[in-house]
């Protein structure tokens, strides 16, 4: 059993080969944007917006994780669902968070829109920390056969982020042309 649990993790290597790069790349791209835009996101009118971007960078950070994970050496049920269930309840309160975020966002001209994008990248991603924890106790016993599930978890995470970080980079750039047009 275990050279068959090592077997089917091995054969996810590439996978999470590449949704880790993506997610690094992504991280990367995430930092350049905020840093250019980083008085955008200053005081309490670009409070909103950090905990956008934080969230994001979150999202991102997880899939970075959850692909260091699998791409370990000769891993077993115990070494590769620990860490998942931990991420994934890690994970979940920053959901949690964010949506509790969302409510309190201050009234600006992008407060609505943006406690929209948050509510609903807290819901997609929170339903994929969801699925991480489900495949982490399928993983514990030794089962490797819900992967695709997890699988499907880290696109949806990938495809979230991405959206959450092209829409915050229009959103602050919008932001600093309103900005522009009244000084």
């Amino acid at each position: 059993m275990p050279q068959d649990f090592a077997q089917a993790i091995e054969s996810w290597h590439e996978f999470y080969i590449m949704t880790g790069t993506a997610a690094a790349t992504l991280v990367g791209l995430l930092f350049v944007a905020v840093t250019v835009n980083v008085n955008l996101l200053r005081g309490s009118e670009g409070h909103h917006r950090r905990i956008w971007a934080r969230y994001t960078f979150q999202n991102f950070l997880y899939v970075l994780l959850v692909s260091l994970v699998f791409v370990m050496p000769d891993q077993g049920p115990l070494g590769l669902a620990l860490p998942l269930l931990a991420m994934g309840a890690f994970a979940l309160i920053g959901a949690w968070r964010l949506l509790r975020d969302a409510q309190a966002v201050p009234k600006a001209p992008d407060s609505d829109f943006i406690r929209q994008r948050m509510v609903r990248e807290a819901l997609y991603s929170g339903g994929s920390y969801v699925i991480l924890l489900i495949v982490s106790v399928f993983l514990l016993q030794g089962q490797p056969q819900q992967l695709y599930w997890l699988a499907a978890a880290v696109l949806v995470l990938l495809l979230v982020g991405a959206s959450s970080a092209w829409r915050l980079l229009v959103t602050l750039v919008e932001a600093g042309r309103s900005d522009l047009e009244e000084s």
